[in-house]
């Protein structure tokens, strides 16, 4: 599974992650007793695990960069509870935050091409051009032989 979700993002196919999607894209997760797991690599960086929540709440999205969901600037609004936090992640995050548990205009998330991970789980009634926008980047997908690992 892990081989099958990375070729297909290789191959241009829209993939949408919250939460523990999130971990599973990271390169590793961190359980509490230190155990680590391999995870799928797509996102540059480790899950772990916490003995305290990390995140929680409703929370206001602002997309920071072009992505599957819309162009940049986009506000979704959708509400976070985790325990685990992400480390090493690169400058790609995929949103800044207001609201919830933490600091207004955190970062969360990340995003590459045809890829969004995010902790948070996003509420699209809020924003139904944003589940529009992945729709149509799913339509656009036409599979490995067409696509060539190339976002549209």
């Amino acid at each position: 599974m892990l081989a099958g979700i990375k070729q297909a993002a290789a191959y241009g196919m829209p993939i949408y992650a919250e939460c523990g999607g999130l971990m599973y894209l990271c390169k590793e997760i961190h359980s509490q007793s230190q155990e680590v797991h391999p995870g799928v690599g797509l996102v540059p960086a480790m899950a772990v695990m916490g003995k305290k929540l990390a995140g929680l709440g409703y929370v206001k999205a602002k997309l920071l960069r072009k992505s599957i969901l819309g162009d940049a600037g986009l506000e979704l609004r959708g509400h976070e509870f985790h325990w685990s936090s992400i480390s090493e992640i690169d400058a790609r995050q995929a949103f800044t935050l207001t609201g919830g548990r933490g600091q207004a205009n955190r970062s969360d998330g990340y995003v590459e091409g045809n890829i969004l991970a995010t902790y948070v789980h996003l509420h699209f009634r809020y924003n139904p051009r944003a589940a529009e926008n992945f729709l149509t980047a799913c339509a656009q997908y036409q599979g490995p032989e067409k696509n060539n690992g190339q976002f549209k």
